[in-house]
């Protein structure tokens, strides 16, 4: 995130303000909802350009002259960057110790001291969990650019005086040698988010830096670039236009270019028309507060989708809430950051020291355990509405056993995190029906007889690798069971190319040639809305309308089961089990909620359900398998 700079050493550039306005602009339309500007998010690459080109400048003018000091850097880098920053993460965490649920709130103080030692975006590369709440609701995630950006230049200067002292001729060599070596390292496959990762994003700020060292001769300012400049213009404003992925390469040809456009524009100089227009004052007064405006937009919206629990927010919210971004943004620039950043008398150093040690010690230590524990009182029974304790799924598969464990264990129930919220349903009705079930299950992952198909989950990531386990372990023991019971979010797995629909068929099929006994259990209905989640912000005063979220999210629930039910009733040997008209409508029993999110039964809800298949005085498996 690049920084108005008043450094006596770099000239002010009223233009490069300007760019930042278009630059955070973007973020915030992008932010707001994807339509608005759907290559918005190349907001934020731009920003990395301006930050490449205005610091690279600061150090190369210094190393010139000789006065380049890497604890001046840093220190005048704190002073920039922390009062601010930190302004915003003391806001962020008190409403969140207020606002979010026991989990969520202990994992925002997990991605708060991340954040705190610039560690954010190695913190969300790694940290990505399939029950963890959406990415659109986690309120620093936005601090994956800053802390990316801290990384590069905890290096970059070393890097650059190490060059000014041995390879003096060399810098722009240099330079171009860094990004290539960023865009290579780009095309290595990894587990983590690539997208986080600092190396594979450096080159992004070394453009600009590129742009900073070129010789003069080579710049070339003034009427000779203004048409190149429009030029520039044009593609950046196309680029920010266009959704994600209109160019090949995964995205990293559309920052490249980008990231091209506005250097380009930046070494333009100021006398370009299009730079002339960048420095229009409007454009230049929301340039000056773009820094607080990226960091507060951000929580803010998030925050309200954790409470909408939806991606579209109505519009009247969005206009009061980004009103408030704008005047908390103002607040920040004139009466925080500005009096900081040109106090003479105030050490950078120091202020950035004291400003940490309270904040840890005084906000997150204090507010975020003593937090966790208020939290736990407005939900009773936590853990067993919240589902995280004695669970069977992915690392737990191979050693669950349910119901009668007096039988001998003939039945396999298989699939996804739809299996895994049934342990305890299959536990209560197994124990009354007399058999014994292994459940095995893996998030993502559905019981299909080719192993190579497995739909929404990355290839590199260690669900992937679970799911190809778990499909290979069933193969390899099938012939230990006699029934055989699958589960799944089947509308999840529903394609344009039916392949799901396909594999699945050919799964029947081959189970029954090897006389396999087998039930398909319906998908248990869509809530379309987080419903342990909402039982919290109604204990604290929140009660929001989910009417219109219910309802989309039932038509897809139907639409899974009718897909799947297809299959099924080609071959009468197969059972379809539906007991969905045992849910309460409004997903509570006993004023509880059943589910721990928007579609999974919570412990405490898979037990209801199997007390009330019971006292239905219906039979789960038709035919009890032979236990004797």
């Amino acid at each position: 995130m690049s920084l108005p700079t008043s450094n006596s050493n770099l000239s002010y550039r009223a233009d490069i303000d300007g760019l930042r306005a278009v630059a955070v602009i973007a973020v915030i339309l992008f932010h707001i909802h994807v339509k608005l500007l759907p290559g918005g998010f190349l907001g934020v690459d731009i920003f990395f350009v301006i930050s490449g080109y205005l610091i690279t400048t600061i150090i190369h003018k210094e190393l010139v002259g000789q006065r380049f000091s890497l604890l001046n850097f840093y220190q005048r880098r704190a002073k920039r960057i922390l009062p601010a920053f930190l302004f915003m993460l003391a806001a962020s965490t008190a409403v969140g110790a207020w606002l979010l649920m026991p989990d969520d709130f202990l994992n925002y103080l997990r991605s708060l001291r991340s954040s705190l030692f610039f560690g954010a975006n190695l913190f969300f590369a790694k940290s990505s969990d399939y029950f963890d709440i959406a990415s659109a609701e986690k309120p620093l995630l936005h601090i994956w650019s800053l802390s990316l950006e801290e990384q590069f230049y905890f290096v970059f200067p070393l890097l650059m005086w190490l060059v000014h002292k041995y390879l003096p001729k060399y810098t722009v060599h240099a330079v171009i040698a860094m990004i290539a070596a960023s865009l290579l390292s780009g095309l290595v496959p990894y587990e983590a988010d690539a997208y986080y990762l600092p190396q594979v994003r450096a080159y992004e700020l070394l453009i600009g830096s590129l742009a900073a060292v070129v010789p003069t001769s080579c710049k070339t300012p003034g009427k000779s670039l203004n048409p190149t400049a429009w030029l520039a213009a044009i593609v950046m404003l196309v680029c920010l236009c266009l959704p994600d992925g209109f160019l090949p390469g995964k995205g990293y040809i559309e920052r490249l270019v980008i990231c091209s456009a506005a250097a380009w524009l930046i070494a333009a100089g100021n006398g370009s028309r299009f730079n002339r227009l960048l420095a229009w004052k409007p454009i230049v007064a929301v340039g000056l507060i773009s820094y607080p405006l990226y960091l507060w937009h951000w929580p803010v919206l998030a925050l309200l989708r954790y409470v909408y629990m939806d991606n579209v927010l109505p519009l009247d919210m969005v206009l009061v809430s980004m009103a408030g971004v704008v005047l908390a943004s103002w607040v920040s620039y004139r009466l925080i950051e500005n009096p900081i950043r040109h106090s003479k008398k105030l050490s950078g150093k120091a202020f950035a020291g004291v400003m940490a040690v309270y904040f840890v010690l005084g906000i997150g230590a204090n507010v975020g355990r003593s937090s966790y524990d208020k939290h736990l009182n407005y939900i009773p029974n936590y853990q067993e509405l919240g589902w995280h304790t004695n669970i069977c799924n992915n690392g737990e598969q191979y050693d669950c056993i349910k119901g009668d464990r007096n039988k001998l264990v003939t039945v396999l129930a298989v699939g996804d995190s739809h299996t895994a919220h049934y342990n305890s349903f299959y536990n209560i009705v197994g124990k009354h029906e007399g058999w014994a079930a292994h459940v095995i299950s893996t998030n993502s992952c559905p019981f299909l007889y080719d192993s190579a198909v497995v739909q929404t989950v990355n290839v590199n990531s260690k669900l992937y690798r679970s799911c190809l386990e778990m499909r290979h372990q069933i193969q390899k023991d099938l012939n230990n069971y006699q029934t055989i019971i699958l589960a799944g979010r089947w509308y999840s797995y529903l394609d344009n190319d039916g392949i799901f629909i396909v594999e699945f068929e050919k799964t029947i099929q081959a189970l029954l040639k090897q006389n396999k006994i087998i039930y398909v259990v319906a998908d248990n209905p869509t809530a379309g809305f987080n419903v342990l989640r909402d039982y919290y912000l109604k204990s604290i005063g929140l009660n929001i309308d989910r009417t219109a979220q219910k309802q989309k999210a039932q038509q897809e629930n139907r639409l899974g089961n009718q897909s799947v039910y297809q299959v099924v009733r080609k071959y009468p040997q197969v059972q379809w089990i539906n007991f969905t008209n045992l849910i309460p409508l409004d997903f509570m029993i006993d004023d509880r909620p059943i589910y721990v999110d928007q579609h999974h039964f919570n412990i405490y809800g898979s037990e209801q359900m199997g007390k009330r298949f019971i006292n239905s005085h219906r039979r789960l498996l038709e035919v009890a398998p032979n236990n004797n």
